[in-house]
């Protein structure tokens, strides 16, 4: 039996000595949803259980959110349920088609086919939900949303924490049960589901 010093030593918590193990995990594959950002996947090993998107207001948290929406949606065919508190559905669906389609607000503006490209957004499942909501409705949601697409890894965006949570009269209460509410969603649905919550930095 090995002396329990010696496993403890420093000697043994270099890195580089588990040559096996860390070629083994280049090839690992990726376990959580998909982003489409390369490096960053592989970094990951893809988005999985609980995440957050955390920046300072216009710090773009909002646009990373639906790349990695319309990415699982368009190009996987993974169901996203987006809960859009920040957007408003015309907004929401303009950054959409200017995403998807490469193209400018202006030019978007004079598309002709612009009404035709806004239907185009209904041949994905990515379901958005407008306005006032709380976790009975996003329960009801989520579930529904697997049993349409029951092999699938499912994606829940919250955009954003703050304003879902802001009806409560005590806003760092409210924020604390919306965690917890989310977070026991995530372990009902586990290695089914990653929720993406978009949280603004600000002082309090």
């Amino acid at each position: 039996m090995q002396d329990p010093k010696v496993q403890t030593s420093l000697s043994n918590l270099r890195l580089g000595l588990d040559v096996d193990k860390f070629l083994n995990s280049l090839n690992k594959k990726v376990i959580g949803v998909e982003t489409g950002i390369s490096r960053l996947d592989k970094s990951l090993s893809g988005l999985a259980g609980f995440v957050g998107i955390i920046g300072e207001p216009k710090a773009c948290k909002s646009t990373l959110a639906m790349q990695i929406a319309a990415y699982n949606a368009v190009e996987l065919g993974n169901p996203v349920y987006f809960v859009d508190q920040e957007n408003g559905k015309t907004r929401l669906s303009k950054r959409l088609i200017c995403h998807l389609n490469g193209v400018s607000w202006t030019d978007l503006h004079n598309n002709k086919d612009a009404g035709e490209l806004y239907q185009q957004l209904s041949e994905h499942p990515l379901y958005c939900h407008f306005g006032r909501v709380d976790m009975d409705l996003i329960q009801q949601g989520v579930s529904e949303m697997f049993k349409m697409h029951p092999s699938k890894r499912g994606l829940l965006i919250i955009d954003s924490l703050q304003s879902v949570a802001k009806t409560l009269t005590d806003l760092r209460m409210s924020i604390d049960q919306w965690l917890l509410d989310l977070d026991e969603l995530k372990l009902k649905y586990d290695g089914q589901l990653t929720i993406i919550v978009i949280c603004e930095k600000r002082r309090g």
